[in-house]
């Protein structure tokens, strides 16, 4: 996937007490999968090809930071969407839009925060689940839902040691079939250590990041059983039962960031989920990096790379709906970013 963008910045400070950004990234993109087809739908399903397609992609932010003494208050507002060009990629055409409000009390080695996050996408053609037979291409890319979360978090830590314990309440809804939709209870530690390395002008920034998140799920919809059948792949394999599904959702990640002439980050992350309902639980690894570096003429390029692996404890389904999206780029999925951008910023 390959990416050409323009991001602009506004500052505005206000007695030193407040600040607001706007950014805007805008351009032409190449998508190689549009509809996420994988290599055993192809071989399932007539007319389900993988076929690249370019689209014009725009993304907006906007931020209001507003400080005062230990307290500070931070609103966000966001949106973006993806056209295709052509027939190919129409299903999978998409707006996103976001919000979030976080509440932070400063201390000398202990703070406190209090955040909420909303998360909304709108497909061009939403697509009910029995006219896609289910949830299997050619339909399009499980993202039609909207997610919010509300938590409180406990910080501690000075200068470059600090460490983060959060709880909250989260839920997922799946516009295309309620039955995957979800919420729950969160629990998550997060340790961060930075350091310096160098003298004078050589000096670089590292930082080591380790985090670990669980997450309690209650589905709307009933679990599933195994039911006899000859095809063990097939999904007539399976049926509900008379139980509301659960899950219990385990990630743990570690990165470590680096930043001098450019900023990267070389990252793993391990998921875990264990549910009551047959074909849910599965490990997924995930490990990647991400670059970012300037060019010539104000231009800077990104590229980010991602390769993913999944094993199931019953391979009755082979994708997974939910996902923790929380930006139009990140998807449940291994990928290749090139984003090419030029930015601007002024301050008062």
């Amino acid at each position: 996937m390959v990416a050409f963008g323009l991001a602009l910045g506004v500052s505005l400070d206000v007695a030193a007490k407040a600040r607001w950004t706007v950014r805007v990234e805008l351009g032409p993109e190449l998508d190689t999968n549009p509809a996420r087809v994988t290599d055993e739908d192809q071989d399932s399903y007539d007319g389900a090809s993988q076929t690249a397609a370019p689209l014009f992609r725009l993304v907006t932010s906007s931020d209001l930071v507003w400080t005062r003494g230990s307290h500070r208050l931070v609103a966000a507002l966001g949106g973006g969407g993806k056209l295709h060009l052509t027939d190919d990629g129409r299903l999978s055409d998409e707006l996103v839009g976001h919000g979030s409000l976080a509440w932070t009390v400063f201390g000398a080695v202990v703070g406190w925060r209090l955040e909420g996050q909303y998360y909304d996408v709108f497909l061009r053609q939403p697509v009910e689940a029995l006219d896609c037979g289910g949830l299997r291409a050619p339909c399009p890319p499980p993202r039609d839902f909207r997610s919010g979360r509300v938590s409180t978090s406990l910080l501690i830590g000075r200068g470059a040691t600090r460490g983060t314990l959060s709880v909250g309440y989260t839920g997922l809804e799946f516009k295309r079939d309620r039955a995957f939709s979800h919420h729950g209870f969160r629990l998550g530690v997060q340790l961060w250590q930075g350091f310096r390395v160098g003298r004078g002008d050589a000096i670089t920034d590292w930082g080591l990041v380790a985090r670990y998140v669980a997450t309690a799920r209650f589905f709307g919809g009933l679990g599933a059983v195994a039911a006899p059948c000859a095809d063990r792949d097939a999904f007539d394999c399976v049926e509900l039962g008379d139980f509301g599904r659960r899950d219990l959702n385990h990630q743990a990640s570690f990165a470590l960031d680096y930043l001098g002439g450019a900023a990267a980050r070389l990252f793993y992350t391990l998921e875990i989920n264990r549910s009551n309902s047959v074909g849910e639980s599965y490990t997924r690894h995930a490990i990647g990096m991400q670059f970012t570096a300037p060019l010539v003429l104000g231009v800077f390029m990104t590229a980010r790379l991602v390769i993913q692996l999944s094993s199931f404890d019953d391979a009755l389904f082979s994708e997974q709906v939910q996902q923790a999206s929380v930006n139009i780029d990140i998807e449940n999925r291994s990928r290749l970013l090139l984003h090419f951008g030029f930015g601007v910023e002024d301050s008062e």
